[in-house]
């Protein structure tokens, strides 16, 4: 079972029908990890939608403050203002008496400035 933020929210988009790449890559001269962006680890399209979405994903302690963050960032306006989508995914671990550990997703559409 996948256990990662970036896994979960892979299978979870895939089995609703997305086709989805990894933008988030490891920069070895920096030591860090970049964001398409600076803000997106998974784009998708999905034959239901029209344009492209960009994905942040992080654990449920994080969303309040990846949103706040994409909100800051021009890039994520120009991105908006093309007809495209941004959505935050955060992934919480839930126990559950006499079950396995759970995890519940939170999805949070970014909505344009003047929206």
């Amino acid at each position: 079972m996948p256990t990662t933020p970036m896994q979960l929210s892979i299978q979870h988009l895939m089995k609703e029908g997305w086709l989805v790449a990894i933008t988030e890559h490891w920069n070895a001269f920096g030591r860090v990890r970049q964001d398409l962006f600076g803000f997106a680890d998974l784009i998708g399209v999905h034959p239901d939608q029209k344009g492209a979405t960009l994905f942040q994903v992080t654990t449920g302690d994080n969303h309040a403050a990846r949103v706040k963050k994409i909100k800051s960032i021009p890039a994520a306006e120009k991105w908006l203002a093309s007809g495209n989508a941004i959505t935050v995914i955060s992934w919480r671990e839930v126990r559950v008496p006499k079950e396995r550990l759970k995890f519940i997703a939170r999805f949070e559409a970014i909505e344009r400035a003047g929206d």
